[in-house]
C-alpha cells in the first residue's frame, strides 16, 4: 500500500524523518536547497525508491551519479516557476538600484534621513543591464525590463530568434567579459555545473564596472563567496542579492 509523508520545516525535523522514512519511499519529491540533498547515502539507503521529483528547476542537489547507478528516475517541473523568478528578479534590481533597504531599514527604526538614501538611489532607466543566461527565465526578465527603457544585453550559448532580439531590444554579447565590462546590473540566470560552479571569482568580479549591482536567482555556488565577500567591502560590487 502506498502512503504519503509530507515534511514541512523546522529542518532539524525534515531531516530527522526523512532519515527514518527514506528506507520505505518509493518516490522522493525535494526541492533544490538544504536540507533535503539526495546524496549517495541516502540512495543506497533507498531501496525502494523509484523516482526522484524536484518541485522546481534544477536537480543540482541530488547525487545524479549515484542516482542513475541505482537505475532511478530523475525529473524536474520544467518552467513551473519562471515567471516567478523573473517577477523577482525584476523586483530586486529595483531595490538594489533604488538603494531601497537602507530607506525601509529607516522607516521601521523610526528615522528620516533622506539624503543618507538618495545619494545612491538611481533611475533603472538608461541602465545597461545584462543576463548572463537568456533561457526561458532570462528572455522574461529581458521583456519586463524593456519598458524601463533600460540598454539590454544577454549572453548564451545560442542567440535568441532575431523576432525575440528585435522584440525585447536587446543585443547579443558572445563574449562574457565584454558584456560583464559593460553592464551596471549584472544577473545571473545560468545553471549550476561544473563548468560554472565559482565562474563568478575575483579575476571575473574584477572586470566588472566598479560599483555594479549584481542579482543571482540562479544558484550561490555560482560565485566564489569570498571573492563576492571582498568585492563588496572594496566598492567593486555595490550591491549583491543572491540565492543559496
Amino acid at each position: 500500500m502506498a502512503s504519503l509523508l509530507i515534511f514541512f520545516p523546522p529542518c532539524c525535523v525534515i531531516v530527522t524523518e526523512l532519515e527514518k522514512h527514506i528506507p520505505d519511499l518509493h518516490v522522493l519529491i525535494t526541492t533544490p536547497f538544504h536540507p533535503a540533498y539526495v546524496t549517495a547515502e541516502r540512495i543506497r539507503r533507498a531501496k525502494n525508491l523509484q523516482l526522484l521529483l524536484t518541485a522546481g528547476i534544477g536537480s543540482d542537489h541530488i547525487d545524479l551519479k549515484a542516482a542513475a547507478a541505482a537505475g532511478l528516475t530523475v525529473a524536474e517541473v520544467t518552467g513551473s516557476n519562471v515567471v516567478s523568478v523573473a517577477e523577482d528578479e525584476l523586483m530586486r534590481i529595483l531595490i538594489l538600484v533604488r538603494n531601497f533597504l537602507p530607506g525601509y531599514h529607516q522607516v521601521i527604526n523610526g528615522e528620516w534621513n533622506v539624503a543618507a538614501i538618495a545619494y545612491r538611489a538611481y533611475d533603472l532607466e538608461g541602465k545597461t543591464v545584462g543576463t548572463v543566461g537568456a533561457g526561458r527565465i532570462g528572455k522574461l526578465l529581458l521583456q519586463r525590463l524593456k519598458p524601463f527603457n533600460c540598454n539590454l544585453l544577454y549572453h548564451d550559448r545560442l542567440q535568441m530568434d532575431p523576432e525575440l532580439e528585435k522584440q525585447t531590444g536587446a543585443k547579443f554579447e558572445e563574449d562574457l567579459d565584454s558584456l560583464l565590462s559593460k553592464c551596471d546590473v549584472v544577473v545571473i540566470n545560468t545553471p549550476l555545473t561544473e563548468k560554472t560552479r565559482g565562474m563568478f571569482d575575483k579575476e571575473r568580479i574584477a572586470k566588472m564596472k566598479k560599483g555594479v549591482l549584481i542579482v543571482n536567482n540562479a544558484r550561490g555556488a555560482i560565485m566564489d563567496t569570498q571573492a563576492v565577500v571582498d568585492a563588496c567591502s572594496s566598492g567593486q560590487i555595490g550591491g549583491n542579492k543572491t540565492t543559496i
